[in-house]
């Protein structure tokens, strides 16, 4: 058995990066960029007003108050986009928009509210060198590095690619994975349950969580608990898929057949059970035969919490790493227990929690349904409560690492 953590070095050695592709900028949304963005003009472009307002010259309005204000000739007014070349003659003060250009001899720029206009401008406060001045090149010079390679393109992002007049770009293309649930009790939602039979929980569960991390080609597909069932299943999902994950069958019963298997058809077997609670019969190979990159295939626990919790801390950090050529960090924080855990030594446990901010400080309590079967525990969690392998026993009070839930 290889601890948790020795399994997600393994994994995250074996993964490797998706290929590029260009999008346009409109399709962006959710990629990785594959290239760092560089300015390609400096931003601001030009020094430009950061309020609506009136350009001065600072000693005209050093005497300024709104018991003396000082009267200025008004020489024109400039908005954005447009252009201005007369420069400002002392005494005067020209009428500026959010967004204008600075026009030669403004200093600063006086907000309109503390300002009156009639023929002429009287400005009630004085101001300061460069006040309400965005000045060329103060968020970015031509060259520098705007976003660096690996980012996950958000909205935000699509906006600073924009203001640089940037039409497409390059990402890294996102994997296609095939989700196989394996049993012989599993039946559709879409079905009738009878005897004993239960509906397939993990296989939608998994199906979602892929969907929210962006993916937009997935399958789910069901097998039975024969040889034959899983053979095909297999063989179909590996000539489409980068990734393919299985839940069930990968544990030591008469029927668990999915090890044998992935061995049949060349899956190189990188480990088999982790020390780590949900999760410990978890698999992990590849299948390098006649590729042009590694298939990586996951062998999930068929316990529905254990599935997903599995997905979270072995799968999940794969999908990332293929589609951003980055090593994902999790979020991780400190937070106080406010009611004690037990657990025998051995293994890493991931407690499902409820953490929230009280008081400044992070506080976390276990959530009612730890068993691997119990997703309504799960359901309520926002977090992992990390238990270290050897630890019995944390008392309330004690601090613990949490990890928050992040699905996308």
């Amino acid at each position: 058995m290889i601890s948790f953590h020795a399994a997600l070095k393994k994994v995250l050695n074996e993964t490797g990066v998706m290929p590029t592709t260009q999008v346009q900028l409109g399709n962006s949304s959710g990629f990785f960029l594959a290239r760092p963005l560089k300015a390609s003009i400096d931003m601001p472009s030009f020094d430009n007003s950061a309020v609506d307002g009136y350009g001065v010259r600072v000693r005209d309005v050093v005497a300024a108050s709104t018991k003396s204000p000082v009267v200025l000739k008004l020489s024109g007014t400039v908005r954005a986009g447009e252009l201005r070349l007369r420069g400002l003659a002392p005494g005067s003060a020209v009428k500026l928009f959010t967004g204008a250009p600075i026009p030669a001899g403004v200093e600063a720029v006086v907000m309109r509210e503390w300002a009156d206009e009639s023929s002429a401008v009287r400005i009630m406060r004085s101001a300061e060198h460069g006040e309400n001045i965005r000045r060329r090149g103060e968020e970015f010079r031509k060259g520098d590095e705007v976003v660096p390679a690996g980012t996950r393109i958000t909205p935000a992002v699509v906006g600073l690619l924009a203001a640089f007049g940037i039409k497409s770009c390059r990402v890294y293309q996102k994997p296609i994975v095939r989700i196989i649930t394996v049993g012989d009790e599993l039946v559709s939602q879409a079905k009738a349950r009878s005897g004993s039979r239960i509906f397939d929980s993990a296989g939608p569960a998994l199906s979602s969580w892929c969907r929210e991390l962006g993916l937009p080609d997935i399958a789910l597909r069901r097998a039975g608990d024969n040889q034959r069932s899983l053979t095909e299943a297999f063989g179909k999902a590996a000539n489409q898929a980068d990734v393919i994950i299985t839940v069930g069958g990968v544990s030591v019963g008469d029927y668990d057949l999915t090890k044998s298997v992935f061995k049949d058809c060349g899956v190189r077997q990188c480990f088999w059970r982790v020390a780590m609670k949900p999760g410990k019969p978890n698999y992990f190979g590849v299948l390098e035969s006649g590729r042009r990159r590694k298939l990586l295939v996951f062998g999930l626990p068929g316990n529905p919490v254990s599935a997903l919790v599995s997905f979270y801390c072995l799968v999940k950090p794969a999908l990332l790493k293929m589609m951003s050529g980055r090593v994902p960090v999790s979020p991780r924080f400190r937070a106080r227990l406010t009611s004690p855990l037990f657990k025998k030594p051995g293994r890493l446990e991931f407690v499902r929690g409820r953490a929230i901010v009280k008081d400044g400080e992070w506080t976390v309590a276990a959530v009612r349904g730890q068993e691997s079967h119990m997703l309504g525990g799960l359901a309520q969690a926002n977090c992992l409560i990390h238990f270290d392998a050897e630890s019995t026993h944390l008392p309330r009070g004690s601090q613990v690492v949490i990890e928050l839930f992040s699905f996308s």
